[in-house]
């Protein structure tokens, strides 16, 4: 009984682990960000295509742009705790592969949470008289192509869960090993 209650202990912060990651996999996808205040909906076709990928002209900076972003993507939260995000930077030319092809950007930037859900914003602001962009008799400083990246909760889980499981098991033979070494 000792033995058992010994291991017990051994185990519950691996299963802790196990259900809090578990459930932070299976907590549902947030919504598609709000548009900027004061930003206008661009009705171009290859903006209107996909709900999941919106364009908006804007007089904001991309520091605002990408802090406003930002704290839309992290409006999500478990037991008032905000999830993770990472912040990833991509050279502009790969928005016109992981935004859209004929995708014009100065920068491409990824706001993730681990193991989840992706949200790209994309960046394009005039550099010469030529590339001006003038709708509805204004002229806006930047044009922003959002694109939400879901993930099936199910898919995630079990991928999730499967590389934690291995993590384990990779970490149980190395301490194995080690035991073993020191003993021969």
């Amino acid at each position: 009984m000792k033995i058992l209650f010994k291991d017990f202990w051994y185990k519950l912060p691996i299963i802790l682990t196990f259900l809090v990651f578990a459930i932070y996999l299976l907590l549902p996808s947030p919504p598609f960000p709000q548009p900027m205040p004061g930003s206008l909906k661009s009705s171009e076709p290859a903006d209107m295509e996909d709900p999941l990928r919106q364009g908006y002209y804007t007089d904001w900076d991309r520091a605002q742009i990408m802090d406003y972003f930002f704290k839309e993507f992290s409006k999500q939260s478990f037991l008032g705790l905000s999830l993770p995000i990472r912040q990833l930077n991509y050279p502009p030319e790969e928005a016109q592969t992981i935004i859209r092809d004929q995708t014009k950007s100065r920068y491409l930037e990824e706001f993730v949470h681990p193991f989840r859900d992706s949200l790209f914003v994309s960046g394009f602001f005039a550099q010469k008289d030529t590339e001006v962009m003038i709708v509805d008799a204004h002229e806006y400083k930047t044009k922003v192509t959002v694109k939400m990246v879901p993930s099936n909760g199910l898919i995630r889980t079990s991928i999730g869960l499967t590389s934690l499981f291995l993590v384990y098991v990779a970490i149980n033979r190395l301490l194995a090993q080690v035991k073993e070494a020191r003993r021969g």
